[in-house]
């Protein structure tokens, strides 16, 4: 009876403005390129906010849910200053507030982030960084907190992230049940496809150039795109040796998560490292990466 509404005023399908409006102009412009500063983010803030009164003033189900989703809110929206104003941003048109957070094991979002962190730029070659810089990128913990004093912790619903090939519910699934959806979805194709690890290091390489960094943003996305029509797959994952100790590094502040949000299991993930192998040989020589290099030539030309 209430129905379910997502805003497109803070972008559609992404709604990539939501992170925007509260993160601090260096955070936006990783998001939007360009030059960013206080007047500009301010101006963004204006014209959502102008977006949103009229898009919701045009809703007749008065009763209605809105539903709001961006992933960059967990990566950009990463002080307390900045999720109490994107509550009280919300609040211009809301008093009730459902925060619905999954949790992926940090080895796991980490190897599945290598790809992400190429297309950006990167030129990191292993796929678990050993520096700490960043390191609250995987600080649960802080992050609920931040949530729990802004929202309220009765308002915070935790779940733990199903990975592809572990039996049960899967995330789009769960999330509709605990919303009480009752949709049938055609799900679209799969965005930021992994890249296999030949097109992971011709990337990788490619960022290193001179060239590749002066690329206007519409050039990169098509040499990616290319990328990854020519090496679709699995990507490059750590040794298991490597992601234990690298999970490790969390223990902590996982049992923190757990104490709080799941007293009842014997611990917040799975210990599950199989997917994991023994080791990661990988060596590309010149040769193989030339011809990887003409694949995407030939794709771009055509």
């Amino acid at each position: 009876s209430h129905g379910f509404i997502p805003i497109r005023s803070f972008g559609f399908p992404n709604a990539v403005r939501l992170a925007s409006i509260a993160a601090s102009p260096e955070k936006v412009k990783s998001l939007h390129g360009g030059n960013w500063d206080i007047e500009a983010r301010e101006q963004l803030r204006t014209e959502v906010e102008l977006a949103c009164s009229a898009e919701i003033s045009r809703v007749v189900n008065k009763d209605a849910i809105y539903i709001l989703s961006n992933e960059h809110c967990h990566s950009r929206i990463s002080t307390l200053e900045e999720v109490r104003y994107l509550k009280q941003f919300l609040s211009n048109w809301f008093e009730d507030f459902d925060i619905i957070v999954y949790l992926r094991r940090q080895d796991r979002l980490a190897t599945s982030a290598y790809s992400s962190m190429l297309r950006a730029g990167s030129i990191r070659s292993e796929v678990l960084s050993s520096d700490l810089q960043g390191i609250g990128y995987y600080d649960y913990n802080a992050l609920l907190d931040r949530f729990s004093e802004t929202f309220g912790t009765e308002n915070i619903n935790v779940r733990i992230y199903k990975e592809a090939w572990q039996s049960g519910t899967n995330t789009i699934e769960d999330f509709m049940n605990i919303t009480g959806m009752r949709y049938r979805l055609k799900l679209p194709d799969r965005r930021n496809p992994s890249i296999d690890p030949t097109g992971q290091e011709l990337l990788r390489r490619m960022n290193g150039h001179q060239i590749s960094r002066n690329l206007s943003r519409q050039d990169r996305e098509k040499l990616i795109c290319a990328i990854e029509k020519n090496f679709c797959g699995t990507g490059k994952k750590p040794y298991k040796y490597e992601a234990q100790q690298f999970l490790s590094r969390f223990s902590e502040i996982n049992e923190s998560v757990r104490q709080k949000h799941f007293p009842a299991q014997q611990s917040l993930f799975d210990d599950d490292f199989s997917e994991y192998p023994e080791s990661t040989e990988i060596n590309h020589t010149e040769s193989e990466l030339l011809q990887a290099s003409i694949k995407v030539i030939r794709t771009l030309l055509t």
